[in-house]
């Protein structure tokens, strides 16, 4: 599926405003995905796994439609001291 830019920028933006994520790249999107992300953290927490689901889920199935909803794949990796 050709996801649209905006959304994409949408989606790295809401898990950019989560507050103990450090850095979020683009990878090459696995398992079927649509989009990959990578996000860098500090330290990790179960907590904070729900919380970045719930970031990118709410922009990538924000619509009604499911044919429209965006599948990401997303690696977490903590911040070495």
């Amino acid at each position: 599926m050709l996801v649209k830019g905006d959304v994409v920028k949408d989606i790295i933006e809401s898990v950019k405003s989560l507050p103990f994520v450090e850095e979020v790249y683009l990878i090459t999107p696995k398992e079927g995905a649509d989009i990959g992300l990578r996000v860098k953290v500090k330290k990790s927490t179960a907590e904070q796994i729900i919380e970045l689901v719930d970031a990118i889920n709410k922009v990538a199935m924000a619509s009604d439609n499911p044919e429209d909803w965006v599948f990401v794949y997303w690696e977490w990796e903590e911040e070495k001291k």
